[in-house]
Order: C-alpha cells, then sequence, then structure tokens
C-alpha cells in the first residue's frame, strides 16, 4: 500500500499578495523560503520512495527542499498543476467579486455541476487531471511513502476523491501554505486520511 503525503507549496509572492494566481508563475517569498526549510526538517525522518511535484515553481523549490534532505531527484507530474483561472488570474477575490458577483459567489459556493472561469478550466475536466495524475504517481510508486508537492485546489480535489469517490465537497480541503495531509491508500485506491493540513512544523521559533 501507498502512504501518500500531500504537501501545498511554501507561500509565494502571489499568496503574499492575496491573488489567485492557478497557473501563473511565482517563486517563493522570504517567508516561503523559511517555510519549505522548516517543512524539509519536519519530513527529514521520513522515509520517500518518491518526491512529485507541479511542474510549477512555487511546488519545485518548495520539493526540492525536501529532496534535499533524502538526496532524491523531483518527479515532475504536469498533471498536478493548479487550477487555472483564467482572466482571473492576478486578481485578488475582492477584485472578481467587483467585476463579477454572481460569478464570484458561484465559484464560492461550491454548487456546481460545471464551473470556469473566463478562459479558464472546466472543474469537471480539472477533477479528471487530478484524479489522472494521482492515479499516476501511485501506479509507479504501489508501495512505501511517496510525498507530492502540488496547490491548494489540486490537493482539496485529490482528498476529496480519494476519500470519497467523487470530488463533491472539495473545497473544504483547501489547505494552507506547507499544510502536510496524509492519506493511507487501499489497493482499490481508496484512502483513510490520517492527518489533513499539519502546518505545526511552522511553529518552530526561528
Amino acid at each position: 500500500m501507498t502512504h501518500l503525503i500531500l504537501v501545498r507549496h511554501a507561500e509565494s509572492e502571489g499568496n503574499r499578495q492575496g491573488v489567485m494566481h492557478g497557473v501563473t508563475e511565482w517563486p517563493l517569498s522570504v517567508v516561503g523560503e523559511r517555510q519549505a526549510e522548516l517543512l524539509a526538517g519536519a519530513l527529514a525522518d521520513e522515509r520517500p520512495v518518491a518526491i512529485c511535484s507541479s511542474p510549477l515553481q512555487r511546488a519545485q523549490q518548495t520539493a526540492g527542499a525536501i529532496a534535499g534532505r533524502h538526496a532524491l531527484d523531483v518527479l515532475t507530474y504536469p498533471g498536478l498543476v493548479e487550477y487555472d483561472f483564467g482572466e482571473c488570474e492576478g486578481l485578488t477575490g475582492r477584485q472578481i467579486m467587483r467585476r463579477d458577483p454572481a460569478l464570484w459567489s458561484r465559484w464560492r459556493s461550491g454548487q456546481f455541476d460545471d464551473f470556469a472561469f473566463p478562459g479558464g478550466e472546466a472543474v469537471t475536466g480539472f477533477h479528471e487531471r487530478v484524479r489522472q495524475a494521482i492515479s499516476a504517481v501511485t501506479a509507479v510508486h504501489p508501495a512505501g511513502t511517496v510525498i507530492a508537492v502540488a496547490h491548494c485546489w489540486v490537493i482539496a480535489s485529490a482528498l476529496a476523491q480519494l476519500l470519497r469517490g467523487e470530488p463533491a465537497g472539495w473545497l473544504r480541503y483547501a489547505s494552507a501554505n506547507t499544510g502536510v495531509s496524509r492519506v493511507q491508500l487501499s489497493v482499490d485506491g481508496s484512502g483513510v486520511l490520517l492527518t489533513f493540513n499539519d502546518c505545526n512544523h511552522l511553529a518552530v521559533p526561528a
């Protein structure tokens, strides 16, 4: 069985500015670089068989800090890239709400069969992409501990699908920067949640 550790990347400059940055590249902030170091220390005693990551810089930097403690290369999975907010990338939630209150309300409610920001990714397609990415990771590594560094909504979708068998209610699984969620997977692909959004490592004094 696979012990899957899902980790959200450390704080990026986009997070610091409070903008929706989905597929837009932003490096880690100074705070994020420190968070990544603390996260790597917290996972130093793990014995991962693989460390996987989204291709985006903020995830790669975070995964690189973890990998440095384990002498492993970071394996990049394009399917772990964040949800694409389309024309709303670079905007804050408040800016989107002012421009299109109905659009923002629909997104925040989570009550939709299908949804996409203008020029962005359909939610149904996003969930399928995430499902395929997690399946690919676990197919290559069917046993042992696997650390996957991804993004808030990727992890939320993955957790909902692994734990519930469907993405319904996925927005409730949002993680903080460097939040660690652990899932024990069975042979049929279903999961048991062991830890959700653990950020205790960030309480370590500077």
